[in-house]
């Protein structure tokens, strides 16, 4: 599973690093209606920066025989018993053995890894450049000076709450009880006041994920923001795929045009999304939330 986790985020760093220094075409090949969503990023020749969440994260190591006492300083075993043992190879799909803890090391979301792709190769065919960063390297300055488009929860990528915390729809974490969620803070009638994904009784993988979309203007009212920010790395996956799938589009266009009939100009908006899951492959989205910025 790591090896498909790194693999597929070298792709997708390939694509994001071939769109850098590739592509002078501009919008005139793409679909109207991602156009119309991304104008105000397309029309906009300077570099966009994709950010990716940068989450704590551990690997974890099997072996059929034991390692000597601190071969490895970063190593920690784990010592179930012989039933949490059984339980735990049965969650891995994997033979018992003996099971080591690697903390801290880098670890790549395959959502975002999978969902950036297509949105890397739209913005080329427009001839706009591409940066890929970890959130753990981002600061402040790179809102002052470029586009950025966040991916990820707030769990994991550190610069979503502060962006978010002036709108009607924001993120929770984990807390007691509660799973990471959407809040909706002034839900409108049908709408639910939060959004947080169902587990199969007695499953640790949802059967469904949700999405939080915000495209606003940047922190200095001169760049623009996006963010993807999926409950699970699926929604996230879910989100990127809805911004630049043409028929999903242009339903969020009508939708916006629904709220503003006589809207003209770049488009504003958060909107929750949506989907089914299928062996965690999100299925069609949903939109379910739809707000108009200012």
């Amino acid at each position: 599973m790591r090896g498909v986790i790194v693999a597929a985020a070298i792709f997708a760093g390939c694509v994001l690093g071939w769109a850098v220094g590739h592509g002078t075409a501009r919008a005139g090949n793409l679909d109207s209606a991602f156009v119309d969503i991304w104008k105000p990023w397309l029309s906009d020749t300077h570099e966009t920066v994709i950010c990716f969440s940068t989450p704590m994260t551990a690997s974890i190591q099997r072996v059929s025989k034991p390692f000597e006492p601190d071969s490895i300083p970063n190593r920690i075993a784990i010592m179930p018993n012989a039933e949490e043992a059984q339980q735990f190879s049965r969650q891995l799909n994997v033979p018992g053995g003996y099971f080591y803890l690697y903390p801290g090391l880098a670890h790549a979301k395959m959502g975002e890894a999978l969902g950036s792709i297509k949105l890397a190769v739209n913005f080329t065919k427009a001839g706009v450049p591409i940066r890929a960063v970890e959130s753990q390297y981002l600061n402040w300055d790179d809102f002052r000076s470029e586009n950025i488009i966040l991916l990820g929860h707030d769990e994991a990528n550190r610069w979503v709450d502060p962006v978010l915390n002036k709108l009607p729809l924001r993120l929770a974490s984990t807390s007691g009880d509660k799973p990471r969620r959407i809040l909706n803070l002034m839900p409108q009638k049908g709408e639910r006041a939060e959004y947080y994904p169902e587990y199969p009784k007695g499953k640790n993988q949802a059967a469904e994920d949700y999405a939080l979309l915000s495209m606003i203007n940047g922190v200095d009212g001169r760049h623009r923001l996006a963010l993807v920010s999926g409950v699970n790395t699926e929604g996230t996956r879910m989100g990127l795929e809805y911004l630049t799938d043409p028929a999903s589009l242009r339903s969020l266009v009508a939708a916006l045009r629904k709220i503003d009939p006589g809207h003209s100009g770049n488009w504003q908006f958060q909107a929750v999304l949506h989907t089914e899951l299928r062996d965690r492959v999100p299925m069609r989205p949903e939109l379910l939330v739809i707000r108009k910025i200012p």
